[in-house]
């Protein structure tokens, strides 16, 4: 009896040693991204970290000239440049997608932006109204009103919309984003299914409108539509039958009050907008000045806002904001840098500077700005930044890659950006 009793004392004292081995040896996982700890201690890193190669595609120039590279988009399998201009993989101009007017059919606000739903085979604009086209472009006779909208137009109305933001692909059906309070189910028959708040009750508000609106960003991984929600401070995942929530993010204190760019700071921002301006007699120093000092700048200078988030097969990239007030106006714009969290470790790692050094081909300092397509980070160059960076580094005694210097004398100077896809390490 006295060994049986021994030998099940020593089997117990075995597996608990084995089990705090295993928890030793285990890390946990927590879904919660600690930004505010990697943003006080940002890293220099290198593009080779990440990247294996990159591609440079010339997008086409066409009577759909680029102006301005913050107006491309990726909508896959196509580079869309706003309003609806689609490129194909290789840059090719392929069609252009919806039209401003007055009739069925037609948009007749200032723009639109589109989806492609590549299940079906079918586009779709988002303006004043949600009109449905087919692949080739062609209008397919079904559209919906937004509901505030002109109400002299006859047709379906869209019955609680009022600033449509976005629309992107929930399973078998749309969401879209009713900028900033809630989203909307939609079917193609271009019916409401149901609807969610996305922003807490405490921050109850009309659309912001001008002056400090902070974009919803979404992203495709793999089968799956990535929301973040900047107010929330959440990344969810869109189904047809809600959002499910896949991480956290902790700033750590270090995040702008959500109200600076909702209604409450709002209408501070336009007060003293317009108090600067009035007294300041068009002297531009002074209204600099003015608003370094201002009320708003206590509130929100040098806090973070992140405002993109995309997934890649090993890492989240996050793209993130030190703020100033009144940045557009008189102070330069907000400063944009990126952070990855590795998946597999849970680490969050904030990139020290303006992006990634390009050890590759030893172009200019790499920032993805479109964010995640197909596992490759994507930015872009003009052919004359191109030409003036590589005659800057010559003058220095410095090189580039022979491809990037090819690449450079094939192209003119007024010809449309070239996208630089650095393809993700499997």
């Amino acid at each position: 009896m006295k060994n049986t009793f021994l030998l099940l004392s020593i089997f117990l004292f075995l597996a608990c040693s084995s089990d705090n081995t295993k928890k030793k040896q285990t890390k946990v996982i927590d879904r919660t991204i600690r930004i505010g700890n990697a943003m006080e201690y940002p890293v220099s890193m290198k593009l080779s970290a990440f990247v294996d190669s990159i591609t440079y595609v010339p997008l086409e120039t066409t009577k759909s000239y680029v102006k301005d590279k913050m107006l491309i988009s990726y909508m896959k399998p196509y580079w869309v440049v706003y309003p609806g201009s689609l490129f194909d993989k290789k840059g090719q101009f392929v069609a252009n997608i919806g039209a401003l007017g007055q009739g069925p059919g037609e948009e007749s606000g200032f723009g639109y932006s589109i989806f492609y739903d590549r299940d079906r085979d079918l586009f779709y604009t988002q303006g004043d109204k949600i009109i449905q086209f087919d692949a080739k472009g062609k209008f397919t006779g079904k559209e919906i009103r937004i509901a505030y909208r002109d109400k002299s137009i006859e047709g379906k109305v869209a019955s609680g919309l009022k600033n449509v933001y976005a629309m992107v692909k929930s399973g078998e059906n749309y969401l879209i984003v009713n900028y900033p309070d809630s989203v909307f189910w939609m079917d193609e028959e271009l019916n409401i299914r149901h609807s969610a708040r996305i922003i807490p009750d405490s921050l109850f508000l009309n659309p912001p409108g001008i002056g400090g609106g902070m974009p919803y960003t979404f992203s495709d991984y793999q089968d799956t539509t990535l929301f973040y929600n900047c107010f929330t401070d959440a990344i969810y995942a869109v189904s047809d039958t809600g959002l499910q929530k896949r991480w956290t993010l902790d700033f750590k204190g270090l995040k702008a009050d959500n109200r600076c760019f909702l209604n409450d700071y709002k209408k501070l921002y336009l007060k003293e907008y317009t108090k600067i301006v009035s007294s300041s007699k068009g002297n531009v120093e002074t209204m600099k000045e003015k608003a370094k000092n201002s009320e708003l700048a206590q509130l929100i200078d040098n806090k973070k806002w992140v405002y993109q988030v995309s997934e890649g097969k090993r890492y989240l990239f996050l793209w993130w904001l030190n703020l100033k007030a009144f940045s557009s106006a008189w102070r330069g714009y907000n400063e944009s840098h990126m952070a990855l969290y590795d998946k597999q470790t849970g680490e969050t790692v904030a990139i020290a500077g303006d992006g990634l050094i390009d050890d590759i081909d030893n172009g200019m300092t790499f920032f993805p700005q479109y964010g995640i397509c197909n596992n490759a980070m994507v930015s872009s160059v003009w052919p004359f930044e191109l030409k003036e960076y590589i005659q800057k580094k010559a003058e220095k005694g410095e090189s580039v890659s022979n491809r990037l210097i090819a690449l450079a004398d094939s192209l003119d100077d007024e010809e449309n950006p070239i996208l630089i896809i650095a393809h993700l390490k499997q």
